[in-house]
């Protein structure tokens, strides 16, 4: 077994190195700082462990992805599918937002999960696409105890869960005289659906389903109990498999034919196998850990990271469950504020800077960035190639100017790689826009970093956002009388 190296020994000897070579005590204070020292060790253990011990793989990946699954999950910290269905780099391309929702295909408003369809589907040609729920949803209880009368809580969260107000109106419609709890949970798996039949309204995904090459599926975690259940979407859903079976461990069978035919499917045996080996190896040996998680979620960080299979967080940065909320999108784009056309990105800001109380953002940047190359190559006449993806990438068309403007005579690819890098800057810049953040920079309880995962190479760079914030000064001010 390969020697796993930890902070412990790492960040002395690299703190040392810097001492010596650059006298750069800003990067060496840096390294004192708790959350600093996590994504170090987090890489350094990824590096060393899985990377530098798989070149063969990782020289495939650096050539191109080719992921068989589309995941739609939610970004709360206790449910990265590359955690719990073992999705391993290169397998999953993965969107996250609050609730797992998919909205029905709208261009003005949903840029951001119409781009990750439309690549997922039309460029790499997934064969599945999963939208997993899970027990006691944040965004899922807010839906639910929305008030009537239209008023809102939150600046994004309350209209972004409004997508799955049909999902609420059937559970309420359907089981009146059950308790909210339990209707909560009945919508947690009813949002799902909603969100599979949402997906039909992307042409893409129709003619994958016409053709029959992709296939629909739902899937909900149990983080209580540890359990999954699958179900296929088809214009009828197909029985639920439930993970662990109810008989899990006797020999008896149910007797039910078309659950048993769809276990034939490779993409159902992966999905059953990867789930199976974080029960057994994972949360049934971690009881104590999974019960608290079960309590609560106390993320200390909030990731934006990009959809692509190579660069999941989880693995890359080694974050444990409960240890990141998660946000993943075509480029890892954060816009500016703009409650009309990026709810959803503003939806997992708020929730987890202002309730969830994060103490870190972290927007990470990769190479051979598919986003950053399709911005790149965007013509200037104003055409475009994709319905959603070119729209969404101009959010980072100030980032494009700007390396174009500075490094002229580079190559493309050379330029690309400046942009990846400029394109989180910008993002970072984005985030300032966000009074939840304004606030947390102010009270120094937030601290915004960028990084950048080169996996051709097997190197992370990691840098801190220091915009210099002033005390705001309120005009007039709140003990002004006019006289």
């Amino acid at each position: 077994m390969a020697h796993q190296h930890t902070s412990k020994e790492f960040i002395p000897h690299l703190k040392e190195l810097l001492r010596d070579k650059d006298g750069d005590e800003e990067v060496v204070d840096q390294l004192q700082d708790p959350a600093v020292e996590k994504i170090v060790d987090g890489f350094m253990r990824f590096k060393t462990s899985i990377f530098d011990q798989h070149p063969d793989i990782f020289n495939q990946l650096a050539e191109e992805q080719k992921p068989k699954f589309l995941v739609f999950a939610c970004s709360d910290s206790r449910v990265s599918p590359s955690r719990v269905l073992d999705f391993h780099l290169g397998e999953a391309f993965v969107a996250r937002n609050i609730g797992n929702l998919v909205p029905a295909f709208n261009q003005l408003r949903y840029s951001d999960v119409g781009a990750v369809i439309e690549y997922a589907v039309s460029h790499l040609e997934v064969e599945n696409i999963l939208v997993m729920g899970h027990s006691k949803c944040g965004g899922i209880d807010r839906l639910m105890e929305l008030p009537g009368d239209g008023s809102t809580t939150f600046d994004f969260v309350d209209d972004w869960v409004k997508i799955a107000l049909p999902a609420k109106i059937k559970v309420k419609a359907q089981n009146p005289h059950l308790s909210l709890e339990k209707q909560k949970a009945i919508c947690e798996r009813e949002a799902v659906n909603l969100s599979l039949s949402n997906l039909l309204t992307y042409p893409y995904v129709r003619k994958g389903l016409e053709n029959k090459t992709l296939a629909l599926r739902g899937g909900h975690y149990d983080f209580v109990e540890g359990k999954f259940e699958l179900w296929e979407f088809k214009a009828v859903l197909t029985p639920t498999i439930k993970i662990p079976p109810c008989n899990f461990g006797s020999s008896d069978k149910d007797g039910d034919e078309e659950v048993v035919d769809q276990l034939q499917d490779p993409a159902v045996e992966k999905i059953v196998d990867g789930f199976m080996r974080f029960k057994t190896c994972i949360f049934d040996q971690h009881p104590d850990i999974f019960n608290e998680l079960a309590k609560e979620q106390k993320p200390k960080f909030l990731v934006f990271a990009c959809s692509d299979s190579r660069v999941s967080p989880s693995h890359v940065l080694d974050f444990h469950l409960g240890e990141a909320f998660m946000a993943r999108n075509i480029g890892n784009l954060v816009p500016a504020f703009n409650q009309l056309r990026y709810s959803d990105v503003g939806a997992m800001i708020e929730y987890a800077v202002s309730h969830l109380k994060v103490e870190n953002i972290l927007v990470m940047g990769h190479s051979k960035c598919g986003g950053i190359e399709r911005l790149m190559e965007l013509p200037g006449d104003g055409s475009t190639k994709f319905d959603f993806v070119d729209d969404w990438v101009k959010i980072a068309l100030p980032a494009k100017i700007k390396v174009k403007a500075q490094y002229p005579h580079l190559s493309p690819e050379k330029q690309a790689a400046k942009c990846e890098r400029e394109a989180v800057n910008l993002s970072l810049s984005n985030l300032l826009t966000y009074p939840y953040v304004q606030k947390g920079l102010e009270n120094k309880t937030l601290a915004l970093r960028g990084g950048h995962y080169d996996f051709v190479e097997g190197k992370f760079e990691l840098w801190e956002f220091k915009a210099v914030l002033t005390p705001t000064i309120k005009i007039p001010p709140s003990n002004f009388r006019s006289s």
